[in-house]
């Protein structure tokens, strides 16, 4: 059945919100991923909130409703809500601030090098308390106490994990890393850009390979900031009904949360899937054990070889067998 995305506004106060935040790389299924969650756990699925303000707020890009951000029946109030709470004046101006504190490279320099800053330290905490009354705005409007988020940078990520008023729990979604170079190597239209065309980055199998293993490294990073969890595609499409099973069993347990009927689907940026209005298709997606150039295919799994193996993928390129569950082990 299609996710509804009748939102119902309230605003009386909930229980802080569980916030499940899924990290890794680009074209790893996290779109799927969080819609899959949404309609288990009756959530809000947000998509890629670290995008909220530039992409949907001062490009004016579609939400999942169809709507525009500024005119979406839930992102509208929940902005105004947050401009009146903050003081600020725009989303332009909580943009600049996130940018200043919410890169990879930024969270490389001072949160994994421990390079000091104070006035890092007290830009990263003025967004901080923003992102965290977003969320708790998000959770009091909707009604809900689970809020998906799709942002997968670990930068982002790090920031929740901080964050006290909320519930943070960390997916950490892997793909094969050679699945991944070749659905990177195709553009995709952005059907969140209404006024003209333009599609998703697209990279080279070099690039590709080298971020693959740079963001699922940094992912590491968050093993000892709270709940975790890791979760192979691979698992999610052959086995969805245990994986999604034991994911909903781990993000229940200890929240005394409240699960809803209908799922909520406000997703900013992400995968083009997000706006489909028809039940979501668990097929493999397996393109690229065909399509896939023998240079390509060795090159990178040459690259990513030990990632690889740490993951339980086969470097002959075989379908893997799929996980008993999701595990909290790292690599």
């Amino acid at each position: 059945m299609p996710i509804s995305v009748v939102v119902v506004m309230r605003d009386t106060a909930v229980r802080p919100p569980v916030v499940v935040a899924i990290g890794g790389y680009g074209r790893s299924g996290s779109t799927l991923l969080q819609g899959l969650l949404a309609e288990r756990l009756g959530g809000v699925a947000l998509g890629e909130v670290k995008y909220l303000w530039s992409r949907g707020f001062a490009r004016r890009e579609k939400c999942s409703c169809g709507e525009t951000a500024p005119d979406c029946p839930f992102w509208r109030p929940v902005l105004e809500a947050l401009l009146e709470k903050t003081g600020l004046s725009s989303a332009t101006e909580i943009e600049r601030l996130r940018k200043s504190v919410e890169r990879n490279r930024i969270f490389l320099r001072h949160e994994v090098l421990r390079l000091p800053s104070r006035s890092y330290a007290r830009r990263r905490q003025r967004y901080a308390d923003i992102l965290g009354d977003l969320l708790i705005l998000c959770g009091r409007h909707a009604g809900r106490d689970y809020l998906i988020d799709s942002s997968k940078d670990v930068a982002h990520l790090a920031l929740l994990s901080g964050i006290t008023r909320i519930r943070p729990k960390f997916i950490h979604l892997v793909r094969d890393s050679r699945a991944v170079a070749f659905s990177q190597k195709t553009p995709k239209k952005k059907a969140e850009v209404w006024w003209d065309t333009e599609y998703m980055a697209a990279r080279g199998i070099w690039s590709s390979s080298g971020y693959w293993i740079y963001l699922n490294a940094l992912m590491r990073r968050l093993d000892a900031r709270g709940d975790y969890r890791v979760v192979r595609y691979e698992d999610l499409v052959a086995a969805p009904d245990a994986t999604l099973t034991a994911l909903v069993d781990w993000l229940r347990h200890g929240t005394h949360a409240r699960v809803h009927d209908a799922a909520l689907m406000h997703a900013i940026s992400g995968n083009p899937g997000r706006f489909s209005t028809e039940a979501l298709a668990l097929r493999p997606d397996t393109r690229w054990h065909k399509a896939m150039s023998p240079f390509d295919r060795r090159a990178v799994t040459v690259m990513t070889a030990p990632w690889l193996h740490a993951y339980g993928y086969s470097l002959m390129g075989k379908q893997c067998a799929p996980s008993a569950a999701p595990s909290d082990e790292r690599p």
